[in-house]
């Protein structure tokens, strides 16, 4: 398995605006970011179901979509987990081990949402910031 594709999404009760002081847009459930990563294995199965990838997105040839290397989606991947982002969604700790990225425990929680591969929030105002985030994984051709 490798990592296809990182979405980031602020979630619903984000506090996070942009603007000008009296006419700010909330930014709640709008992407931060959506990156596509670029490998150079052959995927087998892109297991579009799930992660919404399709042949030749992370193609560089044919891909619609900017690639970034996997070094720069795990650095902001891990740059959330060390501002202390709570971590929600179904199947983490395999996500997590794909990426090789350790999580301390009080930042990980399981989801009922099995169709969601990874969901990263933080809703307590003790916490930075609230994200939605999703982990896209396709096993390679072997």
């Amino acid at each position: 398995m490798s990592l296809g594709r990182v979405s980031v999404v602020r979630s619903l009760d984000s506090k996070a605006t942009v603007g000008v002081k009296g006419a700010e847009q909330c930014l709640a459930g709008t992407p931060m970011i959506d990156d596509y990563i670029k490998t150079p294995e052959q995927i087998m199965d892109y297991l579009t179901r799930f992660s919404g990838l399709l042949p030749g997105d992370l193609d560089p040839a044919t891909s619609p979509h900017h690639l970034i290397p996997l070094k720069r989606a795990y650095v902001k991947l891990r740059y959330l987990v060390d501002k202390g982002y709570i971590f929600v969604g179904h199947g983490l700790n395999n996500d997590f081990r794909i990426i090789n990225i350790w999580v301390p425990p009080e930042q990980v929680f399981p989801s009922l949402l099995s169709s969601i591969p990874l969901c990263l929030s933080s809703s307590s105002s003790s916490l930075p910031g609230s994200l939605l985030a999703f982990l896209h994984s396709c096993p390679p051709n072997d």
